[in-house]
């Protein structure tokens, strides 16, 4: 059961380009805090796809949506992203693949 539970949340935090340039992105700069638009143009992607992506990552907690003044920004959740990492490599682990 747990096998697939975390087959589900990594095949749900990888499944696009556009996923796998944001998660690169946020571990490269974990500090950034910015709009969905501002996250766009910094991966050169349309608004539209990285706000999909974005929906996704709010669903597994891998970012948040927060208020500032008149904006909604997101903003990286690094011990979510330091908890899958670590449940993803005890899987393995466990699977005889590391």
């Amino acid at each position: 059961m747990a096998d697939r539970i975390m087959g589900d949340l990594f095949e749900r935090l990888i499944d696009s380009e556009i996923k796998i340039e944001l998660l690169y992105f946020f571990r490269s700069n974990p500090g950034t805090i910015d709009t969905v638009e501002g996250l766009a143009s910094r991966i050169g992607r349309s608004v539209e796809a990285v706000q999909k992506s974005i929906n996704d990552f709010v669903r597994i907690g891998l970012v948040e949506r927060r208020k500032v003044g008149e904006s909604e920004v997101i903003v990286f959740n690094q011990d979510k992203d330091r908890e899958m990492r670590s449940a993803m490599y005890t899987l393995k682990r466990q699977q005889g693949g590391m």
